[in-house]
Formats: structure tokens, C-alpha cells, sequence
């Protein structure tokens, strides 16, 4: 992949992106590459690989990474929190869906149907020992929360890493989320209804039952901005509100100074839930934040990595602490597939994946005189330009032979074929 834009910083924060998969993509996915753990965290993971899938061709890494997690499965299907595994290692939501979450975007980015019936067992077995679990996995105390999320109770803890996003909200929230996966992934490989409509009935039960612990009034009670991006992306409440905890997510980000505090599993999905539901200038606005907590708040200090803390280094110029305070450490680089999706605007298709069908999706902004990007495809390179020319942008668009497009353009969607497409607006 490439991306490069009219802003210095913003090439900043891309750059630091790709060195930070660099570093960290060794044979396994490590945390960071750099302190003395070095280890294959699940959830970093499972965050970024969409992102590194656009940079890389990462799909034999997974791949090989996805058969070490299999081979580290325990009999009753738990996935351990790292892969390899540490003996004292547990399960944790957001960590261990990476069995199911990873190859499903591998398969989104090259379209590896292969690897989803590969890893298809691996997968039933996890979603089926969370269900087996039961409250014991929904409170256990192994979960890591949105981890390193900026709202929570520093007054009682300074250091405290969990967020303040309810634990048990999140842990039915990927339980939910795994399983709608897998009911997918089941369907693409052709399983029989009667084989997969256990799980459909046990989605729409978990979903209830966080309806009915976590809501009221159509609404989640759970007052964090991680609780309303994970509601909008597993689709959590009935779709008469998802538009209205988009708006309250905008309200409370710009009552918050127009700042983020969301951590390792709200972060992934912010600017895309703002941008699906109509908050594209919001996000933008947070992409260019300067303010701690923020992108180029650490592209300001001299980053040339990504760092594991929003606040690695404070503005009175304290560090975080002396231990745990990583300053290569991919996981907020996920936003680097908004920049390929949305700034630029090269979008998988969930029915045509492996970019078989390309859709082009970019939103433009003021804060920038151009944008563009590309990545090279089985089909052959797929990239995707704007720029402006006084009062007009200038949209380039690039099929490969053997693929199809869209590209929508404000309102109007164009069908494109194979070639060169050039739009003014």
C-alpha cells in the first residue's frame, strides 16, 4: 500500500504507521519489539490487521500466525491472550476474537476463502466455550477493558489501564461479534442453515441480553464514547437508534474538547462510525487534533512509531511511567484504514472481496489539498486521487483488468470497468 497527502503531519503519522508494522511483523505480531515482553498479543493484533493488510501483503503472515493459534487452542477452546502462549496467560474479549476477527479481514482484504474453512473449527470452538462459560467469562477478571482508554479513574488510580467502559458490557459486545462473524463466514463456506442456526439464535439472545442489562429507552446507559462506537459497529441496539447514539457519540466528543478517550477497542472503529453516520468533518477534526489525547499529539513530541499510550510523554514533558510505556507499539496505527478508506477512499466489498469489486468512497476535507493512495491487488494495482483545482476537485480513479468499481462521488454513484476514470466536482 501508499498513502501520501497535502499535510506534512499527516505523512508523519503514516510513515510512523508503516515502521511500526515493520518493526513488529517478525515472524509473529509482537506488542512491541523493543522492552522485554516482545510477545504476540491477540488484541494489538486483531485491532490492526485490517490497517496491515493494506500496507503489506501480509496474508501468509496471518496465515501462519492464525495455524500458531490453533496449535495453542486449549482442549475446551479458549484462546490464549498471546500466541505463542505464556503458561500464565488467560482469555480476554477483544484479545482472543482475534480467532474469529483476523480471518475474517484477511478474507475481506485478499478474499482467502481457503483460510476461513481452514480456521473454521478453531473459530466454533472459541465462540462455543464463551457461551459455555457463561458469567464466568462475561465477569472474569482476566479482561483488559479498553485498554489504555483516557476516561478512566485516574483520581483513584493513576495508572490505571482498563478505561472506564463497563468490562462486562464489552465481553458480551465481542461475543456478539464473533458470533455474527462466524454465522457470515458459515454462510460464504456454504454450511447448511440447520448447521449454523444454533449460533444465529444464540446472537439474537446475547444481543437482547445486553439490551436489556445495558439500555434504556432504546439507548446504552454506559455514558463512554468506546461504548457508543462499539454499539453503532456490532449494530448492538435496533436500528431506529443507531443514528441517535452516532449524535450523542458527536455530542460527547465535542463536549470534550473535540478529543477522544477511547482506548485499544473503541479506537479501531471511531472516525468510521462518525464518518457512516454523518460525522465525517468530526472525524476529520480528530484526525488533526494536536491536543493530548491524540494522533499527531505524538507526532508533535518527535514520534517515528506509534506509541502504546495516548500520553506516553505528558505536555509538562513527564513520561507515563517508567515500565509499560511503549513507544513502538502499532495498535492506534489502526486508523491508517481510514486514511486508505475513507481519506483516500479505496474500500473493500464484502459480497466481491479481495478487491474483485473495488468500491471508492472518498470524503473530502478543507484541511487538505489532496490525498492519495494505492495498493497492489492479485488483480494488478488499485489507487484512488483527489486534489483540488481552484473551486473544483479533481477525482482519478484506477481498475485494474479483471475487477469492477463504484465510486460515489457526494450523492451519485459511478460503475466503473477496468481503466483510468477521471470525474470533476
Amino acid at each position: 500500500g501508499y498513502f501520501a497527502s497535502g499535510d506534512a503531519k499527516i505523512n508523519q503519522l503514516y510513515h510512523n504507521i508503516i515502521w511500526g508494522q515493520k518493526s513488529n511483523f517478525l515472524d509473529v505480531p509482537t506488542d512491541c519489539p523493543q522492552r522485554d515482553e516482545r510477545l504476540g498479543w491477540t488484541g494489538d493484533a486483531q485491532v490492526f490487521a485490517r490497517c496491515a493488510c493494506y500496507n503489506y501483503d501480509a496474508r501468509k503472515f496471518f496465515r501462519k500466525w492464525l495455524r500458531d493459534m490453533s496449535l495453542e487452542q486449549r482442549p475446551n477452546g479458549a484462546i490464549p491472550q498471546i500466541i505463542p502462549r505464556l503458561d500464565w496467560v488467560s482469555c480476554a474479549c477483544g484479545w482472543s476474537d482475534a480467532a474469529v476477527i483476523i480471518p475474517w479481514q484477511v478474507y475481506l482484504l485478499y478474499g482467502d476463502r481457503e483460510l476461513l474453512a481452514r480456521q473454521y473449527l478453531t473459530m466454533k470452538r472459541w465462540i462455543d466455550y464463551m457461551y459455555a462459560q457463561g458469567d464466568d467469562y462475561i465477569h472474569s477478571p482476566k479482561h483488559f477493558g479498553d485498554w489504555l482508554g483516557m476516561d478512566a479513574d485516574f483520581e483513584k488510580n493513576r495508572h490505571d489501564c482498563k478505561g472506564g467502559t463497563n468490562i462486562p458490557f464489552l465481553a458480551y459486545a465481542f461475543r456478539a461479534y464473533s458470533t455474527e462473524l462466524f454465522v457470515k463466514i458459515s454462510k460464504i463456506l456454504g454450511m447448511q442453515e440447520h448447521e449454523y442456526a444454533d449460533y444465529t439464535q444464540k446472537l439474537a439472545e446475547t444481543k437482547e441480553c445486553v439490551r436489556a442489562k445495558f439500555f434504556e429507552n432504546g439507548m446504552t446507559t454506559i455514558m463512554t464514547q468506546t461504548a457508543h462506537v462499539i454499539t453503532l459497529k456490532f449494530r448492538l441496539c435496533e436500528d431506529a437508534y443507531l443514528q441517535a447514539h452516532a449524535d450523542r457519540l458527536a455530542q460527547m466528543i465535542r463536549k470534550n474538547g473535540d478529543r477522544l478517550t477511547t482506548g485499544f477497542l473503541g479506537t479501531p472503529y471511531l472516525l468510521h462510525m462518525l464518518t457512516e453516520y454523518g460525522h465525517v468533518d468530526l472525524a476529520y477534526t480528530l484526525l488533526f487534533q494536536r491536543e493530548m489525547p491524540s494522533w499527531l499529539y505524538a507526532v508533535d513530541h518527535g514520534a517515528t512509531t506509534m506509541w502504546e499510550h495516548w500520553d506516553g510523554i505528558r505536555d509538562d514533558g513527564e513520561i507515563w511511567s517508567s515500565s509499560m510505556n511503549s513507544y513502538n507499539h502499532y495498535a492506534y496505527g489502526a486508523v491508517g484504514d481510514w486514511l486508505y478508506g475513507t481519506v483516500a477512499g479505496i474500500e473493500t466489498d464484502e459480497d466481491l472481496p479481495g478487491f474483485e469489486h473495488i468500491r471508492f468512497v472518498p470524503k473530502i476535507t478543507e484541511k487538505l489539498s489532496y490525498a492519495k493512495a494505492s495498493v497492489k491487488t492479485k488483480y494488478g494495482t488499485v489507487a484512488s486521487e483527489w486534489h483540488r483545482e481552484g473551486d473544483t476537485v479533481v477525482y482519478t480513479f484506477t481498475v485494474p483488468s479483471g475487477t469492477t468499481a463504484t465510486a460515489t462521488i457526494g450523492d451519485v454513484e459511478h460503475k466503473l470497468c477496468a481503466g483510468v476514470h477521471q470525474f470533476v466536482s
